[in-house]
């Protein structure tokens, strides 16, 4: 109520000053001063709606569809690094996660999804990034437009060949040929991820963000089931990001429900 209060106070004051202008035939800065008037009053029309609609939006509920054993450890990392507060659905598999109440929610019967007031975000990359833009003021994600972004966007998506392969070699069939597969060779999938991780420790700029979450996460898996060699730079990566207080809040959030589950 202030910030309006001294808004209207000042729109009053300029147009005061340019109508006395006007009265005193200063026709030029009376003009002036009604152009700055409705400019200035646009703008801060614009700001404020921005403002409440930002409010608006992070007040709407916040609902959570997962398994502890599942994808959504990640997607409930990223929760706790907005602070945002959220309810969390407990689903299983083959029963709750395939009834027809939860399929409305995600047709594929699958977690992580979010909902988010009337939005539905399923994918758990998109989760993660949708959350991010939720909380700009937290740098989760690097501006739009921004050299940061286009690396922010290039590692997220990275994630997507790297678990094709691991798919592949947990199949137990043969791997594609490399101009087949979607991952490319395997050396070279792997050689490019350890230079981008080699004595780096943010991946999108100088601030931690969810491609680190992410490529953290995953890398830290594969790794924990051996899976992924335990190269020097996927290991360091991994640890460093897995020891934040929001992945440790998580990881605890997930076990204790891991527990109750086994009771």
């Amino acid at each position: 109520m202030t910030g309006l209060f001294l808004r209207e106070m000042l729109k009053q004051t300029i147009s005061l000053i340019a109508w006395q202008c006007l009265s005193e035939k200063r026709f030029q800065t009376g003009i002036l001063l009604l152009t700055e008037i409705v400019i200035a009053s646009c703008y801060t029309e614009l700001c404020y709606e921005n403002v409440v609609n930002g409010i608006e939006e992070r007040q709407m509920k916040l609902t959570f569809y997962t398994h502890p054993m599942s994808r959504g450890r990640i997607a409930r990392w990223m929760l706790e690094e907005t602070g945002l507060p959220y309810e969390t659905v407990l689903l299983e598999y083959g029963t709750s996660m395939k009834a027809p109440e939860y399929r409305a929610i995600n047709p594929m019967g699958k977690v992580p999804a979010l909902k988010h007031g009337d939005v539905v975000v399923t994918e758990t990359a998109a989760i993660c990034m949708y959350l991010a833009d939720l909380v700009p003021e937290k740098k989760l994600a690097p501006p739009v437009g921004s050299p940061e972004r286009g690396a922010y966007y290039r590692w997220i998506s990275f994630m997507a060949p790297l678990e094709q392969l691991m798919i592949a070699k947990t199949s137990g069939a043969p791997l594609p040929k490399s101009e087949n597969a979607g991952f490319g060779t395997e050396a070279d999938l792997l050689d490019t991820l350890e230079a981008a991780l080699t004595d780096r420790e943010y991946l999108a700029g100088d601030t931690f963000t969810a491609a680190d979450l992410l490529v953290a996460a995953y890398v830290g898996w594969y790794v924990q089931f051996k899976l992924l060699e335990p190269r020097p730079a996927f290991v360091q990566f991994a640890e460093r990001h897995r020891k934040r207080p929001a992945a440790l809040r998580a990881d605890e959030i997930d076990e204790e429900l891991l527990a109750q589950q086994g009771k």
